[in-house]
């Protein structure tokens, strides 16, 4: 169902990165550090994708929700930019990469790329905290609406290119929870139910909180 393996080299990695992190002068780690990683890390795959001749634009486009995040938060970092969207969906998706993965056949470099991809996402909501307490109704509700904009564009890519990108259409391969949801389209319906639940739980966690810029 889910990967020991995968989980302990993910949460390994994260440890790793939360110390190493948090010796760092904040505003540098935020709008230098980890923009700069995020940008390493796409760059790299993506290159290595077309030199070994295995991109196709069916499977390997950023636009997984995990990969849209990564690109949005590296752009936004490097304007000082906090949108409360990033607050509700990282952690999402930096908790559902660590559990869980969608790989099958995978070398070396594309899996580092997951994990990369996922806990800098974390490590992004971890470090960047600071500047989304105290959460409005008006922040959540803006998050779901954004999320559900991208869900949408998304959507009409995947009708375009026959893709699969969010698991829309079916489940994701390699170890994950979804062996245990309900066939198409209720599995779906649960990710979205679950995806809802973990906005909600950070909203109620923040939103009485004192905030401080970073």
């Amino acid at each position: 169902m889910i990967s020991i393996n995968h989980v302990i080299i993910s949460s390994f990695s994260t440890s790793i990165g939360y110390i190493v992190f948090r010796k760092l002068n904040g505003r540098i780690l935020l709008n230098k550090i980890i923009p700069v990683i995020i940008f390493l890390n796409e760059l790299i795959f993506m290159s290595y994708l077309i030199y070994t001749d295995k991109f196709r634009i069916q499977q390997h486009l950023p636009l997984e929700m995990c990969y849209i995040n990564n690109i949005l938060i590296m752009i936004s970092l490097s304007k000082n930019f906090f949108h409360p969207y990033f607050h509700f969906s990282s952690i999402f998706c930096g908790l559902c990469g660590i559990l869980c993965h969608n790989l099958v056949s995978y070398d070396l470099i594309t899996y580092s790329h997951f994990v990369v991809s996922h806990v800098i996402l974390v490590l992004y909501y971890v470090f960047s905290y600071q500047s989304y307490l105290n959460l409005t109704k008006k922040e959540f509700k803006i998050s779901i609406y954004y999320t559900t904009i991208l869900l949408l564009i998304v959507f009409l890519i995947n009708k375009l290119l026959g893709s699969n990108y969010w698991f829309m259409f079916h489940k994701p391969d390699g170890p994950n929870l979804t062996i245990i949801f309900p066939e198409w389209p209720f599995y779906f319906i649960v990710l979205l139910v679950l995806g809802f639940l973990t906005y909600l739980t950070v909203f109620i966690v923040n939103k009485n909180k004192s905030r401080k810029i970073v």
